[in-house]
């Protein structure tokens, strides 16, 4: 037993260790002359930049007992904790929220990965207070976790405004990219039990009704956090992975997610593509009913941005003005090289998109082939579904394609029985191209039209939640 209880103490004080020597702190910075001050009107402004680039050179940090170090950083903390705001220069600010939240959160962090979770002190002095003054009592479950929630909100508003910090602006985009894990994930490694999701609650008691509250608090108080960070930094970067891993940082959901949401578009290009126009067309219109209908029935949760909504909307408009044009489009056999051209035109796009919004090279052409590839998807289904129903009925001349889905996809389409004189006559074409060939140019103009259409109707990233806003630097 005593083995036992000593093996998992020496896990939790070196994971404690690794924490605040390679997350906490920043880098080495310069050695502090002095600890923190007892007035926050004697700070010595160089110390105090040295402490938050990396706080492991207090003077008092010589110590190899881990607890002992996280009582020398709870009382940094506690010091910019009770420190006014207009006391710390603007370029420290930022790093003292972060610095606050990465201490008070590492108690659920540790719960989270099954670990001792009271590892900061019982009790702490108040700063800056008269002599006699009562400590503050620092409950895991109280006094920490309010204290942990305010450095969050704190440090996630530095981060949405993060082009306006002096600091965060000229950290990198590697840096930007790590913290937002560390808001959403309790470690980002497998030695925190593998990438388990961050929550900020108190725990409830351990029976059957306890840990059904406690679960239900946790994904609420995770999912909230999770959404603002997907919209308002993964999703506009175009990584839609990284967006679904804020919610659920486990590898295999995440690319079962991706399936279950691509299985459907799939299997109407299979079907198409081995000669089944007809039924394609049908799953087509299946899959857009009930995805309609999964829209406005389901509870809202702001999940629903992983789903990339703004891709059908935006293809539905480039789909309505290809069919207000006239049929030379469905009558050209080689009009199909328009839309590959107009589809690669699009990733490019994407890719681009995604690049301005500071993803790297490398990045940005994963991200843009993989949004690519999903809004491309998204186009098959509708574009599908116009010409398979509406097209037919609503297009010039749309007569001369009726029954186009008793026909092989790749073959040249004769007119209708019945009226082939009157399609010769009015279209001066004996036959329309191929419905697999006309398919690929709808499908590569609908994408490209729609994408440019999305910009000038809302300018912002077709990645953003479709019909919501959300606050950007105190506006909308």
């Amino acid at each position: 037993m005593g083995t036992d209880r000593s093996v998992a103490e020496h896990s939790v004080a070196d994971l404690v260790t690794r924490y605040i020597t390679e997350t906490i702190a920043l880098g080495t910075g310069g050695r502090a002359d002095r600890p923190m001050p007892q007035g926050f009107n004697l700070i010595n402004y160089q110390d105090l930049e040295n402490l938050l680039t990396n706080p492991t050179n207090l003077p008092d940090f010589s110590t190899q007992n881990y607890l002992e170090r996280l009582e020398a950083l709870t009382d940094m903390a506690l010091r910019l904790q009770y420190m006014p705001a207009d006391v710390l220069p603007v370029t420290a600010r930022s790093r003292a929220a972060r610095l606050r939240f990465l201490l008070w959160s590492l108690p659920f962090r540790l719960r989270a990965a099954g670990r001792a979770a009271d590892v900061l002190p019982s009790s702490a002095p108040i700063p800056y207070a008269p002599p006699g003054t009562p400590g503050v009592t620092l409950e895991t479950d109280q006094r920490v976790l309010v204290y942990a929630r305010e450095a969050r909100e704190e440090w996630l508003g530095y981060l949405n405004a993060w082009e306006d910090d002096p600091w965060l602006a000229t950290a990198g985009r590697h840096r930007l990219e790590r913290e937002l894990r560390w808001l959403t994930e309790a470690g980002p490694n497998t030695e925190w039990g593998g990438s388990v999701p961050l929550a900020l609650v108190e725990r409830k008691p351990d029976d059957a009704a306890g840990r059904e509250a406690d679960n239900a608090a946790r994904r609420e108080d995770h999912h909230r956090i999770a959404a603002d960070v997907a919209e308002a930094h993964w999703l506009p970067r175009g990584s839609v992975l990284r967006s679904v891993w804020a919610f659920w940082p486990v590898r295999w959901r995440t690319w079962a997610l991706l399936l279950v949401l691509t299985l459907p578009q799939l299997t109407t290009v299979t079907f198409f593509s081995f000669g089944q126009p007809d039924t394609a067309r049908w799953i087509a219109l299946a899959v857009t009913g009930i995805g309609l209908l999964a829209v406005v029935l389901l509870r809202p949760d702001r999940r629903d941005s992983l789903v990339l909504l703004r891709f059908p909307a935006a293809v539905g408009v480039g789909a309505l003005l290809l069919l207000s044009l006239t049929p030379r489009w469905w009558l050209d056999p080689g009009g199909w090289r328009v839309g590959v051209g107009l589809a690669c035109a699009a990733l490019l796009y994407l890719m681009v998109e995604s690049r301005l919004h500071g993803a790297s090279r490398r990045a940005a052409i994963g991200r843009g082939l993989l949004l690519g590839g999903v809004g491309i998807l998204y186009s098959v289904v509708v574009c599908l579904v116009m010409f398979g129903f509406v097209v037919p009925s609503m297009g010039e001349h749309g007569e001369c394609l009726a029954g186009w889905w008793n026909h092989s996809p790749w073959q040249q389409l004769p007119w209708p029985t019945g009226i082939q004189a009157q399609c010769v006559e009015d279209l001066h074409a004996h036959t329309a191209a191929a419905p697999g060939r006309i398919l690929v140019l709808m499908t590569g103009w609908s994408l490209a039209v729609g994408l440019a259409a999305q910009i000038l109707w809302d300018d912002r990233p077709v990645t953003a939640p479709l019909g919501r806003l959300r606050r950007v630097r105190g506006g909308r």
